[in-house]
């Protein structure tokens, strides 16, 4: 389909300037807030009938979200020809689905994963507000190891589902049908324990690779909702082994029986935490660090993390962070002074984290 919103400007305010992703329902486009500078993504629901939608219908609550693990919506409105848009903060790092094609999570990521997901939806449930569409697609993600951050995007939908319980838009499946609570496949009413479920169906995703529901045509789906079994996961898509404990949390929260599933975010972040309590250490992470003089008055700091991973043939690395950061240039400057450099550039990392630097032997630099 050609991108002819591109240009656009929405509510005398928001521009949007390019399609970032193109899905059955709606596009994600990049923006600027041209009253602020800001930059923004804006949500188009360009397969909507404009008559089907009240954009405004519950509108308020969700402008006043304001989580670290969730993405702000800013304004909901209609572009010039009708269309709905929903106004997110600009997106950070990378999806789910990217991540997960480039490198599997380790058991203590996937952790920490899941808490920030129920983070986010304990305070959407506190203020009254249902997610309905926890997904891949919707969870970017930043950094690696114990560095790593969670955002969960698409809250602000719910001023476009309003009171819906099944995932439809103008007759059109929204969502991802594979994180579909079965109460939502049959327009039954929805509540906290729906968006649990649909985290804990990402949790499988996680751990093992797998859907917990088997892919198929939407009413082969539909019944495996209702009729599959839950087998406890075993063992994660890089063959560690996965707790017992941790697998009966998502498990629970995975049935297809509501009143078998916890009842708040709380109670079950509470559960993943106890279970999470048995998962080894993060394992330590790694610095490299080189100095280069760039001219007379700065220097270039280029700074690696990082952290071995388990695989199944041993250990390896991966780099999960990097950076150039810019310091004077003072004579006598040089890798003696590169440790506590990185420590003052990385101030959330403890020293027992910092395992090592290694950095060009200090003739390389010119004083």
């Amino acid at each position: 389909m050609n991108d002819t919103r591109t240009g656009v400007i929405v509510a005398g305010r928001y521009r949007l300037e390019g399609r970032l992703r193109q899905g059955p329902v709606s596009s994600l486009y990049a923006g600027t807030d041209l009253e602020t500078g800001r930059r923004v993504a804006a949500r188009v629901f360009d397969a909507v009938p404009v008559e089907d939608v009240d954009v405004h219908a519950g509108a308020e609550p969700l402008l006043n979200l304001d989580s670290p693990h969730l993405a702000r919506l800013f304004a909901a409105e209609r572009a010039p020809d009708g269309v709905p848009v929903l106004v997110e903060g600009a997106i950070a790092g990378e999806s789910l689905p990217d991540r997960l094609t480039r490198q599997p999570l380790a058991l203590r990521e996937v952790a920490r994963v899941l808490d920030g997901l129920l983070e986010a939806l304990a305070y959407c449930h506190g203020q009254g507000v249902l997610h309905r569409d926890v997904r891949p697609e919707n969870v970017f993600l930043t950094g690696a190891g114990p560095r790593l951050t969670v955002q969960l995007r698409g809250a602000g939908q719910a001023a476009i589902f309003s009171n819906r319980a099944t995932p439809t838009l103008g007759g059109v499946a929204y969502g991802n049908p594979l994180f579909t609570a079965p109460e939502q496949w049959v327009n039954r009413s929805v509540d906290a324990s729906t968006d649990l479920y649909a985290v804990a169906a990402l949790g499988y995703l996680l751990l093992t690779g797998r859907s917990l529901i088997e892919p198929g045509l939407p009413f082969e789906v539909c019944r495996r909702h209702f009729t599959a079994p839950r087998p406890l996961p075993q063992t994660t898509a890089v063959g560690e082994p996965i707790p017992t404990a941790l697998a009966e949390v998502l498990r629970r929260a995975a049935s297809a029986e509501r009143a078998a599933r916890f009842v708040t975010a709380e109670a079950m972040r509470e559960a993943l935490a106890e279970a999470a309590a048995t998962l080894d250490s993060d394992a330590p992470l790694r610095f490299e660090a080189v100095a280069f003089e760039v001219d007379d008055i700065s220097f270039n700091v280029e700074v690696s993390i990082l952290e071995e991973i388990p695989l199944e043939a041993g250990l390896t690395e991966q780099v999960i962070e990097d950076m150039t950061c810019e310091l004077p240039s003072v004579a006598g400057f040089g890798v003696g002074h590169l440790a506590s450099t990185v420590e003052m550039l990385l101030p959330d990392i403890s020293p027992d984290e910092l395992a090592e630097i290694e950095a060009m032997p200090d003739d390389t630099l010119e004083d």
